[in-house]
């Protein structure tokens, strides 16, 4: 597939980190290691690096080497090796995570930013290490997610058919199957991915390809293993934790968005007070692409203020 190092326009620095169960994590960076402040990018379900392009572009320019950027790929996405389908858990996902700051990101300040099943294992990583948190977390933001309740609306009721079922059973049972399991788990995902991929507004091709692109190159058996995570969602407590450290909270959402549906991005906000929404009109689920100046001019300003906040501090990055 075609990664983030690929078609950036500042090449990256390749790099990968072992997660505690030994899966090879593939990640970039962009930035010197002794920037202010580093953000973390977490993409979503049946995503990858190559999702946050415009974002990598406009930061890089908007900071260029006072802040460091990284980007990993989820277990089972884009570079990252294939885990086994019981590690494929949004508590995984959150110690993944750990593993991507302990290696990458030591010491200093950072931004976390996760969309959709990103920001989940954000939430997971809040729930597991709220000391961490408190003690380096400048800020975090949160795109067209849910903490819980994926199952009640939108697309997410699908999640209480026998497909996550079928999908689970299939890669199972029939691990050879490759290329036949993975031309009928498209004729049964492409409804749901034509509506997840999409707003109110037309898409350009250039969209609709990559999309299709890395979506078609996730592994079928971890997009089976994640169904029955999302059924189960609840990371509720880790939103209790941005409420009681009172870390500066972005929530970002689409209000044409049918897998995440803005409501549930207005149940993060009921729980976590003092945090910003962006509400973006005719937005679906992949706001990253489909409305990539707003989304990035919105992280340009949210990183800008925590980094503002970091310099003021007169943080040492090094002490």
């Amino acid at each position: 597939m075609t990664g983030i190092s690929d078609i950036a326009p500042h090449r990256p620095r390749c790099s990968s980190v072992m997660a505690d169960d030994g899966i090879r994590l593939a990640a970039t960076e962009l930035g010197p290691a002794d920037a202010p402040l580093t953000v973390v990018f977490a993409h979503g379900y049946c995503l990858g690096s190559a999702a946050w392009v415009p974002q990598w572009t406009a930061l890089r320019q908007a900071f260029g080497r006072r802040v460091r950027l990284v980007f990993f790929d989820q277990r089972g996405h884009g570079r990252s090796e294939v885990g086994p389908s019981e590690s494929c858990t949004i508590t995984q996902l959150g110690t993944d995570l750990d593993s991507v700051l302990r290696v990458l990101v030591p010491v200093g300040p950072v931004v976390l930013v996760g969309h959709s099943m990103g920001a989940m294992g954000v939430l997971s990583f809040a729930r597991q290490h709220p000391e961490f948190v408190e003690d380096r977390v400048s800020g975090v933001a949160l795109l067209s997610t849910a903490a819980h309740g994926l199952t009640a609306r939108g697309l997410g009721r699908l999640l209480r058919t026998p497909l996550p079922d079928v999908l689970r059973a299939a890669t199972r049972h029939a691990p050879g199957m490759t290329k036949t399991l993975r031309r009928s788990a498209r004729r049964l995902l492409a409804p749901f991915i034509a509506a997840a991929c999409t707003g109110t507004q037309p898409v350009s091709r250039d969209l609709a390809v990559l999309t299709d692109q890395l979506i078609n190159d996730t592994d079928i058996a971890t997009v089976a293993a994640f169904m029955r995570e999302f059924a189960l969602l609840d990371e509720r407590a880790g939103l209790d934790v941005l409420a009681t450290v009172r870390v500066p909270v972005l929530v970002m959402g689409g209000d044409a968005d049918r897998v995440t549906p803005i409501a549930r991005s207005v149940d993060i906000v009921d729980r976590v007070p003092h945090a910003e929404f962006v509400r973006i009109p005719g937005a679906g689920h992949m706001i990253c692409l489909e409305h990539p100046i707003a989304v990035a001019e919105e992280l340009r300003a949210w990183t800008d203020e925590g980094l503002a906040s970091v310099i003021g501090r007169g943080y040492d990055r090094l002490g």
